[in-house]
């Protein structure tokens, strides 16, 4: 059910005792849904669901091609995908400890989710290139909703530390947060290669660089983490050598480089 709030449109969900309200922006349409119970049901059947696993080579043969037929399918895939990718989010945070749910933050999160799920969950029926253009247009919305959770994440897992009494978070929790971490990364570069297919730029196949310098993705990101080492940490980074065939220049997307010398930066 919904009811009509001062600023936008509030959805709330109820499931037993928990209730979940999501406050949609100005501009998002509401969404009926008669029984949470009925959501949770086709997030269930979602998440069972093997998800895509989409290479870089298959990314860079997408058509740019305008034709109907093609971006009809494109959108019906990206719908059915996006569907499973989100379900598997929901259930995975569903799985947390409670007293890690009761964190605002963390339910703020779940709450955006679940919400993104019921909004692909009824779009209408992709048939035409209006449809077209409505998908997408709600996929990049989707993609501004879910922009800050990183965000929410942290501070709330940071909000429950004392909860556990100063000893390290389960095993479990920090593998459902690994893979929310992951899963939003690829979901993201999922949907901005859907919506940047048609779009021309130089050097670039949708979200792929076809000649990315690994050299220049290595000092920028040691240029980010030295400044992060002097304005929080107070030190110095130790200097980073490049080795080997430092002028190779492969086709990758940017992004994930990113995340892997910033996250994991000793592998």
């Amino acid at each position: 059910m919904y009811h009509r709030a001062r600023k936008g449109l509030t959805l709330v969900l109820r499931s037993g005792c928990q209730q979940l309200t999501i406050d949609a922006k100005q501009n998002k349409q509401p969404i009926l849904v008669s029984q949470s119970s009925r959501l949770q049901k086709r997030i269930n059947e979602y998440s069972v669901l093997f998800k895509n696993e989409l290479t870089i080579g298959m990314l860079m043969k997408e058509s740019r091609s305008r034709d109907r037929n093609k971006q009809v399918r494109s959108c019906q895939f990206m719908r059915h995908e996006f569907l499973i990718r989100l379900s598997k989010v929901i259930s995975n945070m569903q799985n947390l400890p409670y007293i890690i749910l009761t964190n605002a933050d963390i339910k703020r999160v779940l709450d955006l989710y679940m919400y993104a799920f019921s909004d692909m969950l009824h779009q209408p029926e992709i048939k035409t290139l209006g449809d077209v253009d409505k998908f997408n247009e709600t996929l990049s919305g989707l993609l501004d909703d879910l922009q800050d959770i990183i965000w929410l994440l942290a501070k709330g897992i940071h909000e429950s530390q004392p909860h556990f009494n100063g000893e390290e978070f389960p095993i479990i929790v920090k593998k459902i947060m690994d893979q929310i971490v992951i899963n939003r990364l690829c979901n993201r570069i999922l949907a901005r290669h859907h919506l940047s297919m048609h779009v021309q730029r130089e050097g670039y196949i949708s979200v792929v660089h076809t000649e990315l310098s690994l050299k220049s993705m290595i000092k920028r990101n040691a240029a980010f983490a030295a400044n992060v080492c002097q304005n929080v940490y107070m030190d110095t980074l130790p200097e980073v050598l490049i080795d080997g065939h430092a002028d190779t220049k492969v086709a990758f997307i940017p992004n994930i480089i990113d995340y892997v010398l910033r996250e994991n930066p000793q592998k």
